[in-house]
């Protein structure tokens, strides 16, 4: 398991089903693996490429992106008590909703992170 990256991504633990839980960490740990990254450097991906010297990591975006939906349907649930959702999955589709981007940004030659060959072709969106 790569501790790393789970360090940065706690909310992780908030999924409460034990196979859900493994389908994600492994989904997210082969993306990293495909995507040709050591753990040490899926650390430092930035979230975008939009933004030149991103102060966000890829996992810190991630991280809080995950937070914010959980919050977000707890206080809808309070505020709203008919409303339904499955905790589990939205945290799961919470942290596997840039997953592509593993796949879709490379290091160039000289170990600028760039939009990679695949990336080029399929965005993430699609990709994962």
């Amino acid at each position: 398991m790569m501790e790393k990256v789970w360090e940065q991504i706690p909310e992780v633990n908030l999924i409460s089903d034990a196979e859900l839980k493994e389908k994600v960490i492994k989904c997210y740990e082969e993306a990293i693996r495909r995507g040709g990254w050591s753990e040490d450097e899926a650390t430092k991906i930035p979230f975008t490429l939009l933004i030149p010297d991103c102060p966000m990591s890829l996992l810190q975006h991630t991280s809080l992106v995950t937070k914010i939906a959980y919050e977000s349907a707890k206080s809808l649930k309070e505020r709203y008590p008919d409303f339904e959702y499955d905790p589990d999955i939205l945290v799961a589709g919470a942290i596997l909703h840039d997953v592509g981007k593993f796949l879709e940004y490379e290091k160039n030659p000289e170990g600028k992170i760039v939009k990679s060959g695949f990336g080029k072709l399929l965005r993430h969106p699609f990709s994962g």
